[in-house]
């Protein structure tokens, strides 16, 4: 999964030229939020959905690291002149 979706970023942040990191963190935290609101489950279930939660937490983070550490050494798209 973490793979794929580092792929998919990366595509992102080729789309997104020079904005590219500020919208990897927009999605970024937009990702998170709605992951952790699913760990908001009553009852019982709620210690094993946040356990699940997080681990997803953990994936998209280390893949959107990823694609940040590649953006920020990409070199910068030479101005029209």
């Amino acid at each position: 999964m973490r793979h794929a979706l580092e792929a998919a970023l990366q595509r992102v942040a080729e789309l997104s030229g020079f904005r590219a990191e500020e919208d990897l963190l927009k999605l970024e935290h937009a990702i998170v939020g709605a992951t952790r609101r699913v760990g908001e489950m009553p009852g019982d279930v709620k210690l094993a959905t946040l356990v699940a939660v997080e681990d997803a937490v953990a994936v998209v983070r280390a893949a959107f690291d990823t694609v940040h550490q590649a953006v920020e050494v990409a070199p910068a798209p030479a101005l029209a002149a």
